[in-house]
C-alpha cells in the first residue's frame, strides 16, 4: 500500500510484502494459494492468510485499500476503471515472475505512466534476480503520511514541479558518481512509506 504515488516508480508496501514472502518465506505455499486465487477477493484473502504469508500478512487496511483502488471497477471511485478488471493481468504476471525466477529472488516495482489505460506486467530475468514491473496509469495521490528515503534514484534534466518533501528529496552527486558533472541534470532520491 503506497497511498498512491505522484512520481515515476515505487516499491509499495504490498509489493514489498509479496516479494519478502517469495524470497524468504514459503514460495510453494504462495504459488499454491495464487493458483486458487482466481478473483481479486480470493487473492486479498490469500494475502491475509498467515499460512501463506507468514508474519507478512496484509492488514485489513491494506486489503481495503487494494479493493477500493486497484481492484475497484466502479467508474466513480475506482482507479483505472477503463482497464478493469486488472487482477487477471497482475495474477498472470506474478505467475510468470515466479516461474521464470526459479530459485532467484524476485524484485517488484510499480511504474505509473501516462499511456492511456495501459495496465501491464513486465518480467525481466538476469543471473541475479527476476524483476517484475507493474505498469498502470497514474494514480491519485491519497496521503501525505511519513515517507522515508528509498533506495531508488531519479536522474533527469530540470525539475518536474513536485515538492521535494512528498515523494522525493534532492540527492547530491558524489565526486565518483560522474566524471564531469552536468549542472542541468538533477538527481532525486525517491521517498516511500516505510516497510513495516
Amino acid at each position: 500500500m503506497s497511498g498512491g504515488i505522484s512520481g515515476q516508480i515505487s516499491k509499495g508496501i504490498v509489493h514489498q510484502k509479496v516479494d519478502h514472502v517469495l524470497n524468504y518465506g514459503n514460495r510453494a505455499a504462495f504459488l499454491a494459494g495464487l493458483r486458487n486465487a482466481t478473483t481479486s477477493d480470493l487473492y486479498l484473502t490469500m494475502l491475509r492468510n498467515s499460512s501463506v504469508m507468514g508474519p507478512d500478512i496484509l492488514t485489513q487496511a491494506e486489503a481495503t485499500y487494494l479493493q477500493s483502488t486497484w481492484y475497484n471497477q466502479d467508474p466513480t471511485t475506482g482507479w483505472w476503471w477503463q482497464a478493469q478488471p486488472i487482477y487477471p493481468i497482475l495474477r498472470q504476471g506474478l505467475f510468470k515472475a515466479i516461474r521464470e525466477a526459479g530459485t532467484l529472488p524476485i524484485d517488484s516495482y510499480w511504474l505509473p505512466v501516462t499511456t492511456g489505460n495501459l495496465v501491464a506486467v513486465l518480467v525481466a530475468v538476469s543471473e541475479c534476480q527476476a524483476t517484475r514491473i507493474i505498469i498502470t496509469p497514474p494514480s491519485p495521490y491519497l496521503d501525505k503520511q511519513s515517507r522515508s528515503p528509498a533506495r531508488i534514484w531519479e536522474i533527469k534534466r530540470g525539475h518536474d514541479g513536485f515538492p521535494a518533501d512528498e515523494d522525493k528529496e534532492p540527492a547530491l552527486l558524489l565526486a565518483d558518481d560522474v566524471v564531469t558533472p552536468d549542472t542541468t541534470v538533477n538527481v532525486w532520491r525517491r521517498k516511500e512509506r516505510p516497510y513495516p
